[in-house]
């Protein structure tokens, strides 16, 4: 007698069958765990601009004159085309841009825009940061929401 060991066809495929369902199933779950990720540092960097410009408002003794501007990975105030450079601990895309508005009683209001979303937080008085994918709205509207 011949002893045979080893898988049949039958078997192998229906190992590959499994394997394919599981991948199937578990790669999109998996993209959208990394887009939900990606808005979620967007939203983090947001929020963390805005606490920026807090302080650096009171820093300034609350001078409403000016506005703040982020561009080419840099937060600035600027007043009278002079620009200085504002401590900025969060993280943005290198391409993002942004402004921000304080009024007279000290609220912030922030706008950020990048090729992926728009951010704005402070409207209405909310310390939530509105994420919606950029290619629903245009730069210029998403930025013009901060003020």
């Amino acid at each position: 007698m011949m002893n045979k060991t080893g898988f049949t066809l039958v078997e192998l495929l229906a190992v590959i069958v499994v394997l394919t369902l599981i991948g199937l199933i578990s790669t999109p779950i998996i993209l959208n765990v990394i887009a939900n990720s990606r808005e979620s540092a967007f939203a983090a960097g947001v929020s963390g601009m805005r606490d920026a410009i807090k302080d650096d408002y009171s820093n300034r003794d609350f001078d409403t004159n000016g506005n703040y501007v982020y561009e080419n990975g840099v937060l600035y105030w600027e007043k009278d085309g002079k620009k200085e450079s504002v401590a900025f601990a969060g993280s943005l895309d290198q391409n993002a841009v942004g402004v921000g508005y304080v009024d007279g009683l000290g609220n912030v209001r922030v706008a950020v825009y990048t090729s992926n979303y728009c951010g704005v937080i402070g409207t209405a008085g909310s310390s939530r940061v509105d994420v919606q994918p950029a290619k629903n709205i245009a730069k210029q509207a998403c930025l013009d929401k901060a003020k």
